[in-house]
């Protein structure tokens, strides 16, 4: 899941109202591709799909995983737990950094080493901080 990924540096309250959208649609598409993100920024439809595939939400040809998009948005509840066992892989690195402690620069460190441009940096950690804000806890307890 995270080979190639690169973490989100758009708002997350677009992501949440993405599904809130999809979910308020009824029935699933088969495809989701470029015309159902032509309503955002030019430099957010792209990655949200990016980051839908990233996630198992949807294959490389845009074709709907109907199970793992079902659970997304067919609630708060379910598209928390989906979200928060995804969170865990996919910022297990950055996770750890807040679990351990490290200053915020550390963290901004661990994003600026995705390859970004030094704006996009903020809005990747804020992505961040929301997803963790939203989710509660993502870090299991150690017995």
């Amino acid at each position: 899941m995270s080979q190639g990924w690169t973490p989100p540096s758009f708002s997350y309250r677009t992501f949440a109202a993405f599904f809130e959208d999809l979910a308020g649609r009824g029935a699933l598409p088969a495809r989701l591709d470029l015309s159902a993100v032509a309503g955002y920024p030019p430099s957010v439809g792209p990655q949200l799909l990016d980051l839908l595939e990233r996630m198992g939400l949807l294959d490389a040809d845009g074709t709907v995983a109907p199970g793992p998009m079902r659970a997304v948005v067919s609630g708060r509840t379910k598209r928390r737990d989906f979200l928060r066992a995804w969170a865990r892989e996919a910022y297990a690195e950055q996770l750890r950094l807040v679990e351990a402690g490290a200053p915020e620069e550390e963290l901004h460190a661990s994003f600026a080493a995705f390859g970004y441009r030094s704006h996009k940096v903020p809005r990747a950690v804020r992505f961040f901080h929301e997803l963790r804000a939203d989710l509660g806890p993502l870090t299991r307890v150690r017995p």
